[in-house]
């Protein structure tokens, strides 16, 4: 532990003791490998954050079109569509056309849940018990997610499934980009690689965009915008979907479809850097 490990600590106690600490703190430049970041986070006294939508907030007031490390656990999703009866599953008052991954992450975040499965209008928990009584379904509808396009979410009955894995090896990890038309995931594979991360202190929702930000004033405390900044992007991209074709006609159509909108998206931020001279990291 070095002396800026140990002036962060001294730091967030302060914080805490005064009631106004920050919890997610961006790494900025600074990268490390998998394990490196899990160890610094620790070593500030929390956690490597995983996906959800506190991990999209600090993203999107931080920093995009970066690829940042996934904390434990990761969601690997399943071949097929499923349906059965959930341990948990969404209030009738929440069911609406807005679900996501990081939704259904949040909503089932219980280590009691191995899997979840997302409709687009529904999340659902289940305990591994649950989850081995679940049938696949021979035929299977599904949709870009209404939340983000490059999740991809059941139609009624038919859920996509997602497994919780916390135990990956060196070989599985995991990393999300966020931007403004969405968020998307990447395989990394190799766990060396260098990339930065978001640490989680505590249990406020105030977002640090540095690790080094040490003054109240310094605090960035943001309301979860998230379905504002990527609502328009699905609009238009569901109807482009003709669920009468097959599968592989379907992924090849919502391929192109996130292709065209990322792009878009890159070159407009790129556009808007260089009047500002700003400069942003992406990595394909």
């Amino acid at each position: 532990m070095n002396i800026r490990h140990l002036i962060l600590i001294c730091q967030i106690l302060i914080f805490t003791c005064s009631g106004t600490y920050s919890t997610i703190y961006y790494s900025g430049v600074e990268e490390k490998t998998f394990y490196d970041a899990e160890t610094a986070c620790q070593e500030f006294g929390g956690n490597l954050l995983s996906f959800g939508q506190l991990f999209v907030k600090a993203l999107l007031t931080c920093q995009q079109y970066v690829y940042v490390w996934n904390g434990r656990p990761v969601y690997k999703q399943l071949q097929g569509c499923y349906t059965g009866d959930a341990s948990k599953k969404t209030p009738t008052d929440l069911r609406k056309s807005d679900k996501r991954i990081a939704i259904c992450a949040d909503f089932c975040i219980s280590d009691n849940f191995t899997h979840f499965g997302i409709t687009t209008t529904e999340c659902f928990c289940y305990e591994l018990g649950d989850f081995a009584s679940l049938n696949r379904s021979t035929s299977c509808d599904v949709s870009v997610c209404p939340g983000n396009l490059y999740d991809m979410c059941g139609v009624d009955r038919h859920q996509i499934l997602y497994e919780k894995d916390k135990e990956f090896d060196i070989g599985s990890c995991h990393a999300r980009n966020v931007h403004t038309n969405g968020y998307s995931h990447r395989f990394i594979g190799y766990c060396e690689e260098t990339l930065p991360y978001l640490c989680k202190v505590g249990g406020s929702d105030d977002v640090r965009c540095s690790l080094t930000e040490s003054t109240s004033s310094d605090i960035i405390s943001t309301s979860d915008n998230t379905d504002t900044v990527i609502a328009s992007m699905t609009e238009v991209d569901n109807s482009n979907i003709d669920r009468d074709t097959t599968a592989s006609d379907r992924s090849s159509t919502l391929s192109t479809l996130r292709s065209k909108v990322t792009n878009q998206a890159l070159t407009k931020t790129l556009e808007s850097n260089k009047k500002g001279n700003l400069l942003f990291y992406y990595r394909s």
